[in-house]
């Protein structure tokens, strides 16, 4: 119960930092932020394992593209996950999650909103090769760098 205190407690304080009323847990451990119209980050306390599992989803690939997309999300996992965000598959509706997995001991507001803004922007990125592989895919690789 601490544990859960000391989170709801951290909220309370990201609310006053980005302006909001008020974020608590409900009853299911969780909250759910919106951003940019269109992108939610659902925050979820893992209270047997001390953690905050922070998770986004980015959409369900098209039908033909999820055999070109799948080997580069599980690269991404294998390979490129120096910033601790991995993907998931929901098997029964296809749904791509980005996550991260986030020690909740001692965890501040400023260390939270840090780790929401890391997730945000990976998701922002990500949401369109997600949607949309083969398109976005090619015009990542036509610009420079």
């Amino acid at each position: 119960m601490k544990l859960r205190e000391d989170i709801n407690r951290t909220l309370a304080d990201l609310a006053s930092r980005i302006g909001l009323e008020s974020l608590t847990l409900d009853a299911a451990d969780s909250v759910m932020l919106g951003f940019d119209g269109d992108l939610e980050i659902l925050v979820e306390l893992d209270g047997n394992r001390g953690r905050l599992v922070l998770s986004s989803q980015l959409g369900v690939p098209p039908h033909d593209e999820g055999t070109r997309l799948h080997p580069l999300l599980l690269m991404n996992n294998a390979l490129w996950n120096d910033l601790d965000l991995y993907f998931a598959l929901d098997g029964s509706t296809g749904q791509v999650l980005v996550f991260r997995p986030v020690v909740a001991a001692g965890l501040d507001a400023a260390g939270l909103e840090g780790h929401l803004e890391e997730i945000l922007q990976f998701a922002e990125r990500w949401r369109d090769v997600v949607r949309a592989p083969r398109d976005a895919l090619a015009a990542s690789s036509a610009q420079p760098g």
